[in-house]
Protein backbone atom coordinates (compact mmCIF):
# COMPACT_ATOMS: atom_id res chain seq x y z
CA UNK A 1 0.00 0.00 0.00
CA UNK A 2 3.24 2.64 0.52
CA UNK A 3 4.86 1.22 -2.32
CA UNK A 4 7.75 0.62 0.02
CA UNK A 5 8.22 -2.76 -1.71
CA UNK A 6 9.03 -4.05 -5.48
CA UNK A 7 6.20 -6.09 -7.00
CA UNK A 8 8.48 -8.86 -7.00
CA UNK A 9 9.35 -8.50 -3.60
CA UNK A 10 5.29 -8.36 -2.34
CA UNK A 11 4.49 -11.56 -4.36
CA UNK A 12 7.64 -13.23 -2.68
CA UNK A 13 6.84 -11.98 0.48
CA UNK A 14 3.08 -13.12 0.44
CA UNK A 15 3.96 -16.71 -1.21
CA UNK A 16 6.42 -17.42 1.62
CA UNK A 17 4.18 -16.32 4.20
CA UNK A 18 1.39 -18.57 2.97
CA UNK A 19 3.47 -21.69 2.70
CA UNK A 20 5.00 -21.10 6.00
CA UNK A 21 1.41 -20.24 7.87
CA UNK A 22 0.03 -23.75 6.03
CA UNK A 23 3.13 -25.99 6.88
CA UNK A 24 3.36 -24.63 10.50
CA UNK A 25 -0.20 -26.09 10.87
CA UNK A 26 1.14 -29.80 9.56
CA UNK A 27 4.23 -29.39 11.77
CA UNK A 28 1.76 -29.25 14.68
CA UNK A 29 -0.20 -31.79 13.47
CA UNK A 30 2.82 -34.12 13.39
CA UNK A 31 4.42 -33.24 16.57
CA UNK A 32 0.94 -33.40 18.38
CA UNK A 33 0.23 -36.71 16.97
CA UNK A 34 -2.54 -35.42 14.63
CA UNK A 35 -4.10 -36.26 11.04
CA UNK A 36 -1.77 -34.16 9.16
CA UNK A 37 -4.20 -32.98 6.56
CA UNK A 38 -7.73 -32.05 7.96
CA UNK A 39 -10.40 -29.54 6.80
CA UNK A 40 -11.50 -27.35 9.86
CA UNK A 41 -15.64 -28.02 10.22
CA UNK A 42 -15.55 -24.96 13.04
CA UNK A 43 -18.19 -22.49 12.23
CA UNK A 44 -17.43 -19.29 13.56
CA UNK A 45 -20.00 -17.15 11.82
CA UNK A 46 -20.26 -14.50 9.53
CA UNK A 47 -21.15 -10.78 9.45
CA UNK A 48 -19.79 -10.40 12.95
CA UNK A 49 -16.41 -11.78 12.42
CA UNK A 50 -16.20 -9.35 9.04
CA UNK A 51 -16.27 -6.13 11.94
CA UNK A 52 -13.98 -8.08 14.31
CA UNK A 53 -11.47 -8.48 12.04
CA UNK A 54 -12.22 -4.70 10.61
CA UNK A 55 -11.09 -3.77 13.93
CA UNK A 56 -8.17 -6.17 14.43
CA UNK A 57 -6.27 -5.56 11.61
CA UNK A 58 -6.95 -1.68 11.95
CA UNK A 59 -5.67 -1.67 15.47
CA UNK A 60 -2.74 -4.19 14.61
CA UNK A 61 -1.27 -2.70 11.40
CA UNK A 62 -1.54 0.83 13.20
CA UNK A 63 0.02 -0.19 15.81
CA UNK A 64 2.88 -1.48 13.79
CA UNK A 65 2.87 1.88 11.14
CA UNK A 66 3.11 4.36 14.33
CA UNK A 67 5.57 2.51 16.71
CA UNK A 68 7.51 2.29 13.25
CA UNK A 69 7.21 5.51 13.08
CA UNK A 70 7.75 6.84 16.13
CA UNK A 71 10.17 4.18 18.18
CA UNK A 72 10.95 0.92 15.44
CA UNK A 73 12.93 -0.65 17.97
CA UNK A 74 9.78 -1.86 19.76
CA UNK A 75 7.47 -2.97 17.14
CA UNK A 76 7.88 -6.74 18.28
CA UNK A 77 6.78 -5.96 22.00
CA UNK A 78 3.79 -3.57 20.66
CA UNK A 79 2.77 -6.51 18.06
CA UNK A 80 3.12 -8.78 20.53
CA UNK A 81 0.51 -7.04 23.00
CA UNK A 82 -1.70 -5.77 20.42
CA UNK A 83 -2.79 -9.64 19.29
CA UNK A 84 -2.68 -10.80 23.14
CA UNK A 85 -4.98 -7.85 23.99
CA UNK A 86 -7.01 -8.56 20.66
CA UNK A 87 -7.02 -12.29 21.30
CA UNK A 88 -9.72 -10.93 24.12
CA UNK A 89 -11.35 -7.88 22.60
CA UNK A 90 -12.38 -9.27 19.22
CA UNK A 91 -14.68 -12.54 18.67
CA UNK A 92 -12.62 -13.78 15.99
CA UNK A 93 -9.60 -13.72 18.09
CA UNK A 94 -7.75 -11.01 16.18
CA UNK A 95 -5.87 -13.41 13.48
CA UNK A 96 -5.41 -10.18 11.38
CA UNK A 97 -3.76 -12.28 8.35
CA UNK A 98 -4.84 -13.63 5.32
CA UNK A 99 -2.19 -16.36 5.97
CA UNK A 100 -2.96 -17.14 9.66
CA UNK A 101 -6.70 -17.57 8.16
CA UNK A 102 -5.94 -19.41 5.29
CA UNK A 103 -3.77 -21.82 7.64
CA UNK A 104 -6.32 -22.09 10.22
CA UNK A 105 -8.68 -23.89 7.44
CA UNK A 106 -6.71 -26.58 7.59
CA UNK A 107 -6.86 -27.83 11.06
CA UNK A 108 -10.20 -29.27 12.74
CA UNK A 109 -9.11 -28.23 16.16
CA UNK A 110 -10.52 -25.82 18.15
CA UNK A 111 -8.50 -23.15 16.34
CA UNK A 112 -9.82 -23.86 13.14
CA UNK A 113 -12.22 -21.91 10.80
CA UNK A 114 -14.38 -23.17 8.05
CA UNK A 115 -13.93 -22.84 4.72
CA UNK A 116 -17.18 -21.02 4.64
CA UNK A 117 -16.57 -18.49 7.27
CA UNK A 118 -12.85 -18.09 5.76
CA UNK A 119 -14.25 -14.91 3.20
CA UNK A 120 -15.75 -12.96 6.46
CA UNK A 121 -11.84 -12.91 8.10
CA UNK A 122 -9.95 -12.11 4.77
CA UNK A 123 -13.03 -8.97 3.26
CA UNK A 124 -12.65 -7.89 7.35
CA UNK A 125 -8.84 -7.94 7.23
CA UNK A 126 -8.71 -6.25 3.32
CA UNK A 127 -10.80 -3.28 4.70
CA UNK A 128 -9.11 -2.91 8.15
CA UNK A 129 -5.85 -2.69 6.31
CA UNK A 130 -6.86 -0.19 4.13
CA UNK A 131 -8.66 2.03 7.05
CA UNK A 132 -5.31 1.67 9.05
CA UNK A 133 -3.30 3.09 6.02
CA UNK A 134 -5.23 5.82 5.83
CA UNK A 135 -5.80 6.79 8.97
CA UNK A 136 -2.10 6.32 9.00
CA UNK A 137 -1.47 8.42 6.12
CA UNK A 138 -4.17 11.28 7.20
CA UNK A 139 -2.87 11.71 10.81
CA UNK A 140 1.08 11.34 10.06
CA UNK A 141 0.57 14.40 7.93
CA UNK A 142 -1.37 16.40 9.89
CA UNK A 143 -0.04 16.00 13.46
CA UNK A 144 3.21 15.90 15.03
CA UNK A 145 4.26 14.11 18.11
CA UNK A 146 8.05 15.25 18.28
CA UNK A 147 9.15 19.19 19.32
Amino acid sequence: INKELTLPTFFKYITFQFLGAILSVFVVHYYFAQELIQISTNFRGEEKLLISEIVATFGLLTTILFVRKYNPKDIAAAVALFITAGYWFTSSTAFANPAVTIARMFTDTFTGIGPSCVVYFIIGQIIGALLANYFHNKISSGISFHN
